[in-house]
């Protein structure tokens, strides 16, 4: 790999800049770093690549996003989208946005949940909810790839650290994302992890190198996601053959998904392993838990890890 892929996929933004050859790759480093207006600056040129173009278009959506400026996010999702026809990520992003068009909450609702969340999370999850899908997660991902628990840990929707604690002794490097500021600043103060990124869990992946990651770790986070088609697609990109994709979701009958009241998507299992074979997966743990309890009752849901590229390879 490049060393600006190596810098940025490890958490290294200063050093992704650094190393940034292309404006596509300045853009999406100065936007990690919170450096948005610089980010906007970056301008596309001829000659650039289309993939190059959607994604400065795509760190520039990112950036708008974070600036609260949602009509200046959407314009650049669509040239986004424009530049490479067919990737998923601008259209998944673009729904996220306008809070219509796909059984999940909306961008802003999940940030403001979870920065009025932040300082009562872990008291009313571990507390009040009896909470332990982290163990769960964590126990599973350590059991079923032992190896790409070593290696760089990607924990998405990392909230305030819970899953990053049991993650950390084996890490190599380890990096928490999430869309939320306030959730982000309550996981620094654990000082577990070697980065920390605020944004979108699909944007994060669409920004990261193919095959540079060992480990993707969603702890009870992709119920806040909504459909997964291009969580799973880039997934499998930026995934070295043999690493893991570990996640927790609540489960369902209704086929692919659905939106319940407490804002969260269920999801299918057909769906999942629908979308796990389509994306050259293999399931090394798929199994019902109860991660939590909510009035009383056992929240049914399911704990799967993924080995990346063995189904293609049993093939």
């Amino acid at each position: 790999m490049e060393r600006f892929d190596v810098h940025l996929a490890e958490g290294d933004f200063s050093g992704a800049l650094a190393a940034a050859t292309t404006q596509a790759q300045r853009a999406v480093a100065l936007e990690r770093l919170g450096r948005l207006a610089e980010c906007l600056a970056c301008c596309t040129a001829q000659g650039d690549t289309p993939a190059q173009i959607a994604m400065v278009e795509l760190a520039h959506a990112a950036a708008h996003t974070r600036r609260q400026e949602r009509s200046d996010a959407f314009d650049a999702l669509t040239r986004a989208e424009e530049a490479r026809p067919g990737w998923l990520v601008p259209a998944h992003l673009g729904r996220a946005l306008r809070g219509y068009g796909a059984p999940a909450p909306h961008h802003a609702e999940v940030v403001a949940l979870f920065d009025d969340y932040a300082r009562r999370f872990d008291a009313h999850l571990l507390g009040d909810l009896g909470y332990v899908g982290h163990e769960v997660l964590a126990g599973a991902l350590h059991e079923e790839a032992p190896v790409a628990s070593r290696g760089v840990v990607i924990d998405l929707g990392c909230g305030t650290g819970l899953c990053g604690a049991l993650l950390r002794h084996a890490a190599r490097r380890l990096v928490g994302v999430d869309v939320s500021p306030r959730m982000l600043a309550e996981a620094a103060k654990r000082h577990l992890y070697d980065a920390l990124a605020e944004g979108d869990l699909v944007y994060a992946l669409a920004t990261l190198p193919d095959a540079s990651v060992d480990a993707l770790v969603a702890a009870d986070a992709l119920g806040y996601v909504g459909p997964l088609e291009a969580l799973f697609a880039e997934a499998a990109r930026v995934l070295r053959p043999g690493g893991a994709l570990a996640f927790t979701i609540e489960a369902t009958r209704t086929h692919p998904y659905e939106l319940h009241a407490s804002r969260r998507v269920a999801f299918a299992e057909g769906y999942v392993r629908d979308l796990a074979a389509d994306n050259g997966f293999a399931a090394r743990r798929f199994a019902p838990t109860v991660l939590r309890h909510e009035a009383g009752d056992g929240v049914l849901s399911w704990l799967v890890v993924l080995e990346a590229g063995a189904a293609a390879a049993a093939a």
